[in-house]
């Protein structure tokens, strides 16, 4: 019973496979993809060949994504220590614009250090 159920679907696999074939465009697709797949068995060093610079074509474009990611990283830890440094002096401009409008005199910044760290 096994058995012809087996041989029923090579069959109809074999009589899908030839209405298939009835379309031009399918058969010149098979003709190519047979071409290649010949050619390949024929010269398997060159298929090897093909297959390692692709890894390494792989491999360089995963480095190179790394890399970007590591920098990436670098200018998001960046920008978290320079936040509450940006943060304070939003903070001390605010407070002399609202001191201004009422009309309170400020004094004029000075610098602390050589990194240009302005003190009110």
């Amino acid at each position: 019973m096994a058995k012809k159920f087996w041989i029923s679907v090579a069959i109809g696999a074999a009589v899908g496979g030839a209405v298939s074939l009835v379309d031009r465009n399918t058969r010149a697709e098979v003709r190519a993809s047979s071409k290649e797949v010949w050619q390949t068995i024929q010269q398997p060093s060159e298929w090897g060949s093909a297959w390692k610079r692709k890894m390494t074509e792989v491999k360089s474009f995963a480095d190179g994504v790394s890399s970007d990611v590591q920098f990436l990283s670098e200018k998001v830890q960046d920008i978290r220590e320079i936040t509450p440094q940006v943060m304070g002096i939003v903070e001390d401009t605010k407070t002399t614009f609202q001191q201004k409008r009422r009309g309170k005199t400020v004094s004029e910044p000075k610098i602390v250090n050589e990194t240009d760290t302005f003190e009110l």
